[in-house]
Formats: C-alpha cells, structure tokens, sequence
C-alpha cells in the first residue's frame, strides 16, 4: 500500500512539472470516457495527450494579509481528462458476503381489508378516472379488483437507505408495497460486519398513518428525515428507548428539500422521490461558505475569498490547500479543484448522457457517483485518475446497475453508500421491482398497469449480496 502511495505522489510530481512546462493553450473539454474498466495491475495509466493549460492565466502574487482575496484569473486553468483506470482503487477495503442473512416476509398492516384506501395505494386515482373516461368510483372498483394480489401479498423487504458510523451499518428495508409514495411498514437494521452480527433496531407500522422517507444518515448519531405536510421533520434514534425522537434543531440550516423527483421510468427509487440538500458538518472540514454573487459563486472562509466564475456549484471538499467543487445537472458534470499552493485550478468534465452525477469526500480525494447506472468510482483530481470500486477476484459483479424488464419485473442490481470519515461502506442489493410501480400512471407497450398489477408475485427474495467498506489516508 505504502508504495502505491508513493508511486502516486512521485507521478502527481510528474503530472504537474509537465503542466507547468507546457505551453499555455484552450481546448475544449472531450466527453467523459465509460469506466467500465476491470482490475489488473496496479499502475495508473497517464492520459495519450497531456492536460492542456488555458491562455491569459497567470498567478498573480498576493500581498501578506490575513484575508487573500483571489479571481479565478489567479489559476493556472488545467483541463484534466477523465481517465479510466483499469487497476484496483488505490486504497483499502474488505469486502463482505452478505448473501447468508436471512429476512421474514411481511404484509403491510395498510394491506388489511380495513385499511385500505385508495389514495394511498393509487393517489392519481382521480386524474386516471378522467383519462379513462370513467366514473371515479367505477374506476376504483375496478382498480382494487386488480391490485388484489398486491394487496394480498407478503413480501420481504425492499432496500430503501443506508448509513454507516464506521464500524455499523444501518439499512432500512421497506415492507410497504402496496403503497408508491409513502411507507406503513418499515424496519430498520443494523448490521456488523466483524461480528456478523444482523439485528432490527427499530420498526414502524401504521395502517393508517404511512411516511414519506426522504433521508437516513449518521452523524453523530443516526437520523431519518421525513417529509410532513408542514416542511421536513429530523428524528434522532434514541439508544435507550429505542425510538426515533423530534431532532429539529440538529441541522439547522444545513439540510432542507431540495426537490420532489417523478418517480416514473426510476427503477428501485419510486419511493426515494425526495431530494435533499445536506450540508452536514464536518469536524475534519475546512469551513467554507458559497455565496452567489453577481450570477457567479464566491467561496468565503476565514482566510480567503475566492471569485470562482462557476454559476452554480456545491462544495465537495475543503482543507487548508485545496477547494473542490462539483458543477452539476443532468446534462453537465464538472469537477472543480482549486490548488492554493501551486495556484492550479483542475477541470475535469464528469458528463454521462441522462445521468445524474454526486460526489463525496473520501479522504484526499473524491468519489463520484452516476446516480442512474449506479456507478460508484474513487477518483484522484489532479491526475484525472478514476477507479471503479470492486476487485478483480471479487466473485461478483462490479458495482454497477443492471435493470432488465424480464416479465413485468424490473431485475435490479443497486448499491448505496454511507460515509463516516475516512470510511467508505457501499452496500450491493438485489431487489425485483415490479413494473406496475414504473407505470402505475398508464400504459406500458399497451398494457394497462390494472393486468401487470394483476400478475404480481409476492417477493421471496433476500436483497443483501455484499458489503464493501473503503479505508483512506
């Protein structure tokens, strides 16, 4: 490990020196290679072309004062292409089977003849009764006729979030099937991986009453966020009682709802359909603050300014040296890292077609993630360097996704993660998601989803396959 390591901070040395060296020139970013690379050796291959430094920037030196003030102009701006790595990520981790761990089948108590309703298992009902051209109770009847074998069922459960606090990690698996958008049965588990040890810490179960999840995290402890008529509600998990307790002023001003998804055509995330914005805090974090100025965002810390000309960002990373920013949506995919020691500013442009790409801190550097392919990569900033996370003798698939409509089912192979520190643990689940939850508004290839709900099978299957958990510097 200790020589990988070096041979990285030799070649970043390299890296660098050729950058200063080469003449200054503009070129357009290329789109972003596929990684799909396997694990071989364990060098990192060097882009064909070097990185391409842009005209007119030059460092200008700043006067010995305790607040710097800096303009994107003060950067020496270096395009880094997206290089694929075909080699094991340069950092450690295990890897556990998971496949063993047994679940019970349930049935939602919102399923009992006396609790179901229609607004909860079809909350378009009326706006479909219209496009039938139906009467609305007619349209019902027929609609529950249909929906007999979901609600009829007994499933095990689906994995819904996760969260890790370095040593535990905690999924929670979702029993409600019945219901698209909110949850009335629910368990949450916390699993060991040293010990083996699977136990349900907590479980939630209302026929009535069902919750929007939006979120779960550990920080300090660990929270569910929840989305109620009246904003979003955070729940700390008391140890001693055993219970999810109000925790409204936990993240105040950190989190708030960033956006509601349409659930349609996302297989695994019809309930997921919350978008959060989470600024947690950080300990380890160098304390900045992103303010839009002017159209453009300004970065802001108790040692510098920095004019940054990116319209729209987050921060991903902050030390003392270096701010690493991610420009995204679903169409544009940029990762900025600012160098204050050598005044260098690294672009690599992280675009996937249709894709929604995320970052995270790990370590030194960076994970990214593509939202809709489920693609999980550890990347190096300044050398372009991205790793997939899994290993060549791993029996398993790599960390991606796999969604096939095989018979009204969505085969789906997912993984989610949870950061604490210096750790990385990613969960790889298995699920079948059937295709009345994809299509529940309408049609699919003419078939009504009244006759795909109608052919449902209650799940047997236990979703757990792997868990991976990362260790850096």
């Amino acid at each position: 490990m200790k020589k990988v390591l070096a041979f990285l901070t030799a070649l970043t040395a390299i890296f660098c020196t050729a950058c200063d060296n080469k003449q200054d020139s503009i070129s357009e970013n290329p789109p972003a290679e596929d990684i799909t690379a396997a694990t071989s050796a364990a060098d990192i291959s060097e882009n064909t072309e070097n990185p391409e430094v842009s005209d007119g920037n030059t460092v200008n030196s700043q006067p010995d004062t305790e607040l710097k003030h800096y303009t994107i102009n003060d950067f020496k701006e270096i395009e880094v292409k997206l290089n694929a790595q075909k080699t094991a990520p340069p950092v450690d981790f295990k890897e556990y089977d998971l496949s063993g761990i047994e679940f019970e089948a349930k049935k939602s108590p919102c399923t009992l003849h006396e609790n179901v309703k229609i607004e909860n298992i079809c909350p378009d009902a009326e706006l479909n009764a219209n496009s039938f051209k139906k009467e609305f109770d007619e349209y019902c009847q027929q609609f529950l006729e249909n929906y007999a074998p979901i609600i009829e069922s007994e499933n095990k459960p689906k994995i819904r979030f996760t969260a890790f606090d370095g040593e535990n990690l905690y999924y929670l698996g979702d029993y409600d099937i019945a219901c698209p958008k909110v949850s009335h049965n629910f368990e949450i588990f916390r699993y060991n991986p040293e010990t083996g040890e699977n136990v349900s810490i907590y479980e939630y179960s209302d026929g009535t009453e069902g919750v929007a999840i939006a979120d779960m995290v550990y920080n300090n402890g660990l929270f569910l966020f929840t989305l109620e008529s009246d904003g979003l509600k955070t729940q700390k998990f008391d140890e001693e009682t055993g219970e999810f307790v109000d925790a409204a002023d936990s993240f105040a001003g950190q989190v708030s709802v960033g956006s509601i998804d349409d659930p349609i055509y996302r297989a695994n995330s019809y309930k997921k359909y919350i978008n959060l914005n989470m600024k947690l805090s950080d300990t380890n974090d160098y304390e900045v603050e992103l303010v839009r100025e002017n159209g453009k965002i300004t970065a802001k810390s108790d040692s510098y300014t920095l004019e940054t000309g990116i319209p729209l960002c987050k921060k991903i990373l902050s030390d003392e040296n270096r701010l690493i920013l991610l420009q995204s949506d679903n169409y544009y995919s940029v990762l900025h890292t600012f160098d204050f020691e050598k005044m260098e500013k690294y672009t690599t442009d992280l675009s996937s077609p249709m894709d929604n790409v995320n970052a995270y801190p790990i370590g030194k550097n960076v994970l990214i993630y593509y939202d809709y392919k489920q693609r999980y990569m550890y990347f190096i900033p300044e050398l372009g360097a991205g790793f997939n996370l899994y290993e060549e003798s791993s029996p398993t698939e790599p960390l991606t996704s796999s969604t096939m409509y095989v018979d009204n089912y969505f085969c789906v192979d997912q993984s989610l993660l949870g950061i604490s520190d210096n750790e990385l643990a990613v969960l790889n689940f298995e699920t079948l998601e059937p295709g009345f939850y994809l299509f529940w508004n309408g049609f699919f290839d003419g078939t009504p989803y009244e006759r795909i709900a109608s052919e449902y099978a209650e799940s047997n299957t236990n979703p757990l396959k792997k868990l991976y958990i990362f260790e850096t510097d």
